[in-house]
């Protein structure tokens, strides 16, 4: 759990360095960071037990659940030129 842990907060810490850097120029830098969620994955990895424990961890008490039919979101890609 260190590594995910520690990999999710660089990827969170590395939005926010770029946001500043680019502060200015008309580029927005966004993450999308969800929580914990009840994967096949996690549930095979959890089982019950660690499952309540990440569930407390979270406003709604409750882990988030993976629909199939969720849209996924989109996201735009800009175009720039070399400088």
């Amino acid at each position: 759990m260190t590594a995910y842990s520690a990999s999710k907060a660089a990827v969170r810490n590395l939005t926010r360095s770029w946001a500043e850097d680019l502060k200015g120029t008309g580029i927005g830098v966004n993450v999308l960071s969800p929580g914990a969620t009840a994967t096949e994955l996690a549930e095979e990895a959890l089982r019950v037990a660690g499952q309540k424990v990440f569930a407390a961890m979270t406003p709604l008490q409750r882990m988030a659940i993976r629909r199939r039919s969720e849209r996924r979101p989109r996201f735009s890609h800009l175009r720039t030129t070399a400088l």
